[in-house]
């Protein structure tokens, strides 16, 4: 199994099953012996859609819905408007596989009320797919 964080609540994991590819939505505290499994990733539900970035047996994987791919196969485009409406979307080669239009109205609030230095993409999965796309040396470390 691989455990998964959910980027939406700290109380949230997802174990997933690698050979049934099943994604199980588990709480910590009604599950206390899970909040001392090493994560392997994160995910986070976007307009409806499960998206995650994990590692598994040494690859970093991306799965939206029920179709994973290596993530050196993806290309992520993130960008945010002056009106705060931030566009992700992902390919697979030349192939789109997902697009999203989506706001957070209180991104600042937001990393105001966790710690003093949290950067945005803590909050906003999008921007963080964005950012392990793009930096080469923070993709080959995360989760190994």
């Amino acid at each position: 199994m691989i455990v998964i964080q959910s980027s939406d609540s700290f109380d949230e994991l997802y174990l997933l099953d690698p050979q049934t590819e099943k994604l199980t939505k588990f709480l910590k505290s009604e599950n206390p012996e899970l909040a001392s499994l090493r994560t392997r990733g994160l995910c986070r539900e976007l307009n409806g859609s499960m998206l995650c970035l994990y590692r598994q047996e040494g690859n970093l994987l991306l799965r939206v819905e029920d179709r994973t791919f290596p993530f050196d196969e993806a290309a992520v485009s993130w960008n945010k408007d002056r009106h705060g409406k931030r566009t992700l979307r992902l390919y697979r080669g030349d192939e789109l596989v997902y697009q999203a239009k989506y706001r957070i109205d209180n991104i600042d609030e937001l990393c105001l009320d966790m710690v003093p230095f949290v950067e945005e993409d803590a909050v906003d999965f999008g921007r963080f797919l964005y950012e392990v796309f793009v930096d080469t040396d923070r993709r080959s470390r995360i989760w190994s």
